[in-house]
């Protein structure tokens, strides 16, 4: 199974934005701006077959990334495949990256506001197309 690192489209300047968790708060999904331990970092994903969705999958916890209610976290939590809120859409956004969309794709994971601060919260928002809703997998962060 191949393993990611997750890049915001609005940290494409000198420092990059991460998908990922900070050891303080490990259920929470952030962004993050430094790199002190990669497997936080790390996500892999897992296709539902019959399905063109996918599970995201947290790898140092082994925990998947599951939308909230609209304006809500997104969380780690137990994969439970009966659950449709772990159900992620890719949608392809141009220039290699995507929208990660709920499974009915109403809402998008993203960063209130465009914020760039490290450990700022990932939730479930309305899609804008914003730059901080579109993400694109790349090789492991070192």
């Amino acid at each position: 199974m191949a393993v990611y690192s997750i890049y915001c489209r609005h940290g494409a300047s000198a420092t990059p934005l991460l998908m990922g968790v900070k050891a303080s708060n490990p259920d929470t999904v952030v962004q993050c701006a430094a790199t002190p331990a990669a497997g936080l970092l790390v996500w892999s994903l897992r296709e539902i077959p019959g399905s063109e969705h996918v599970f995201l999958k947290h790898e140092d916890s082994g925990l998947h990334a599951r939308f909230a209610e609209r304006n809500g976290m997104i969380a780690l939590a137990r994969l439970d495949l009966y659950d449709p809120l772990f159900a992620l859409q890719l949608q392809d956004v141009g220039d290699g990256f995507v929208a990660i969309r709920n499974h009915e794709g109403s809402l998008a994971m993203g960063v209130r506001n465009g914020a760039r601060e490290d450990g700022a919260r990932i939730l479930a928002l309305p899609p804008t197309g914003s730059p901080s809703m579109q993400w694109m997998f790349g090789p492991p962060s070192a």
